[in-house]
């Protein structure tokens, strides 16, 4: 326990900073109003939890030091932590803080968080949070507690140094461009280390135009991903991506607005293509595979949709499918057996067929099924279809 005569220390310590404070309103002929009086004992709490903060580091130092582990072990443990835990453990001891800014792999990877609650929230007058279900109590969407951190990023990029860098961006949807074009300014000097970009989640496809709209390249660019969502990045003009290996695409990779006069977006680099197919409308995969000319493998990932366009010539789809070596269809749906169809040439080495399961495995909609060679389950409620 605390001796008291140290408890009374502190409390006489405490009362002579504002009995300070009060001599020092006096000499300039005022009173201590209300403010002045909050600001100092603002200032007082801020010291004292410092010098708590001081001897929890000593502490946490003297009991992590006792555990006899390696630097480079803690170094190996947090690189697989997400990026606000890492932050956190800068704040442990200030041992665990030398190991972590002393390795710039650790900062390599920006988890960026621009969803904020009330842009979006659909009701009007939306005062309050169910944090039990996490949803709004006003119109029951789901929400994501917590506040933008691009100002956060924008610190710890420099301790990555010169590393190569991944961004994770995590935004619901195209509310807040101000937020994209703050993250495309932090990262425009870094642009030549930016290997990986992985944008949203649900129908954020605008505001990754928006940040590629401040970029007239990404030299060393490999992946454009949008993972789980069947929204995929729209370009709005042409920008060199000569490294670009792998892209998400879902309807046409053009946006609305995109600048013609820019000249026609070709990525000759990018050897996987991933599609999301929404409609039975093979247009948006005719202009993603006109996009790239030397793709040689093609996922292509379905759901439901009402309308078959029997109408469609699939011959475009035929004739640039003809390229392509490898061919992975998820989710495929009996909608989709025209396009199916067309994808399957004589020059693939493989070409896979994931079926519902509750369409089963020998599923008559299937082209070709009868050259079918095997028939395997690949999880509980799957069916897969492989030709080799």
């Amino acid at each position: 326990m605390v001796p008291e005569s140290l408890l009374d220390g502190l409390a006489q310590a405490v009362q002579r900073i504002f009995e300070h404070a009060h001599r020092d309103a006096r000499t300039r002929n005022e009173t201590l109003d209300d403010d002045e009086f909050l600001r100092v004992a603002s200032v007082a709490r801020a010291h004292f939890d410092c010098a708590v903060a001081a001897e929890l580091h000593e502490r946490n130092a003297e009991r992590i030091s006792r555990l006899r582990i390696p630097g480079e072990l803690w170094v190996e443990i947090w690189s697989h932590l997400p990026m606000r835990d890492i932050v956190t453990a800068t704040h442990v001891c200030h041992m665990w803080r030398s190991f972590a800014l002393a390795s710039p792999s650790l900062w390599s990877t920006l988890e960026v968080v621009n969803s904020r609650h009330h842009e979006e929230c659909e009701c009007a007058a939306c005062q309050a949070v169910d944090f039990w279900d996490m949803t709004c109590k006003g119109c029951r969407c789901p929400v994501v507690p917590g506040r933008a951190n691009t100002e956060l990023v924008r610190l710890l990029v420099p301790r990555s140094k010169s590393v190569a860098l991944s961004c994770l961006v995590d935004t619901e949807d195209n509310s807040d461009f101000h937020e994209a074009a703050k993250l495309a300014s932090i990262l425009a000097p870094h642009c030549q280390r930016l290997v990986h970009l992985d944008w949203g989640k649900h129908n954020a496809s605008e505001s990754l135009a928006e940040f590629l709209r401040h970029f007239d390249a990404l030299p060393v660019l490999r992946s454009l991903t949008m993972k789980g969502s069947y929204a995929a990045p729209q370009f709005s003009r042409n920008i060199q991506l000569p490294n670009l290996q792998l892209l998400t695409v879902c309807h046409s990779p053009y946006s609305g607005d995109y600048d013609w006069t820019s000249g026609r977006l070709i990525l000759h680099s990018v050897t996987r293509l991933e599609y999301r197919l929404i409609s039975a409308d093979p247009e948006g995969l005719i202009s993603a595979l006109e996009m790239v000319p030397n793709a040689r493998t093609l996922d292509l990932r379905g759901q439901p949709y009402e309308i078959e366009a029997i109408e469609r010539n699939y011959g475009r789809v035929r004739e640039l499918a003809s390229t392509l070596t490898h061919v992975h269809v998820h989710d495929a749906y009996p909608r989709m057996h025209r396009v199916i169809g067309a994808l399957y040439t004589q020059k693939l080495h493989t070409f896979t067929i994931e079926v519902p399961w509750r369409d089963g495995p020998s599923a008559k909609w299937i082209p070709a099924h009868e050259s079918h060679e095997r028939c395997e389950t690949v999880n509980a409620d799957r069916a897969s279809l492989r030709l080799s």
